[in-house]
């Protein structure tokens, strides 16, 4: 559907670059920043591996994105009882499918991307 604006209704070119604006920067993509790592969660079913795929790409849109911000983002997104983070908070430790204990550093975010997480941890075990 094409609106058209009555002949005479733009009274200036400032005004006429509001009426732009307002119409057609709605479209515009809105520039990611560190927000949006706040609404990436890993889900009830989802392996961590996926998780850390979408982690990642949502991440590397972010320009200047400090390390600290990423993992605590990267964390907090996890499902519930999945990870647990050391005292100083730079590492921390997720469960392979196999129950092996990994490490992740938050310097390195990289996960192999087979991992799928073990059952829910008791939520009375440490790191909750």
């Amino acid at each position: 559907m094409v609106e058209r604006l009555p002949a005479g209704s733009i009274a200036s070119f400032n005004e006429l670059q509001t009426l732009f604006s307002t119409r057609f920067m709605a479209y515009k993509e809105e520039r990611k920043t560190s927000m949006h790592l706040g609404r990436i969660q890993q889900g009830k079913e989802k392996s961590l591996g996926s998780y850390v795929e979408r982690f990642n790409l949502e991440a590397g849109q972010i320009p200047d994105l400090p390390d600290g911000v990423s993992f605590d983002n990267f964390v907090r997104g996890l499902k519930k009882g999945s990870f647990n983070v050391s005292k100083d908070g730079k590492t921390g430790e997720a469960t392979n499918s196999s129950g092996k204990k990994d490490m992740i550093d938050r310097k390195i975010m990289r996960v192999n991307d087979t991992w799928a997480l073990s059952k829910e941890h008791d939520s009375t075990s440490p790191g909750q």
